[in-house]
């Protein structure tokens, strides 16, 4: 598979200065989108192209991917980032994390001497 070019807030706007919306939800798919998201907006594309229009099915699933990833451009989410998995939170240690309440987060223990 060839290697995207970073899709950029810049080619966005100008995908929709020339009311390429299509194209703009193809490319939010493939920088954020999972691989189901990807197939349906090449999909629609390709319907689009095809046809030469786009008929509302498609232009409600192609505005559901469009909003689901549209924001993530315009705050600069480094992709590679947001389709990594969340780290794991580890359990804490222990709960006498600070000496300040007497060695525990809680303060001291009245059962303890």
């Amino acid at each position: 598979m060839k290697k995207l070019k970073p899709f950029t807030l810049r080619a966005f706007k100008a995908n929709e200065s020339r009311n390429n919306h299509t194209r703009n939800a193809v490319r939010l798919a493939e920088t954020y989108g999972t691989a189901e998201d990807i197939a349906l907006m090449k999909e629609i594309e390709a319907a689009h192209k095809k046809r030469g229009y786009i008929i509302e099915e498609e232009m409600k699933k192609r505005l559901v991917i469009y909003d689901k990833y549209c924001k993530l451009l315009f705050d600069n989410v480094d992709p590679e980032s947001f389709k990594k998995p969340p780290k794991e939170i580890p359990e804490p240690k222990s709960i006498k994390t600070s000496s300040i309440f007497g060695g525990s987060m809680f303060g001291p223990n009245p059962n303890e001497s």
